[in-house]
């Protein structure tokens, strides 16, 4: 059963089922993807005029993030090898 976005927020504002799902579901700490997920939320609550979908849009950046370094870091890993 997947936990509804936003359902659960502490004071500090930590979505915590937003958060621990996107943490299972690309394999990275909570405490990282919390950064990134508050950090988009921040971004998009400023020039917001609904806020309703933010946790939507905020979780669908952290995966383009986080897809971004994965990709970033295959490229590097990839251009670092040497063939004999």
């Amino acid at each position: 059963m997947v936990a509804e976005i936003g359902k659960e927020t502490d004071p500090d504002g930590l979505d915590f089922s937003t958060v621990q799902i996107l943490s299972q579901e690309l394999g990275l700490p909570m405490e990282e993807i919390n950064q990134y997920y508050q950090d988009s939320l921040k971004r998009l609550k400023a020039g917001a005029r609904i806020k309703a979908f933010l946790p939507i849009l905020a979780s669908s950046q952290v995966r383009e993030i986080v897809l971004k370094m994965k990709i970033r870091a295959e490229i590097w890993a990839g251009g670092n090898e040497t063939s004999h």
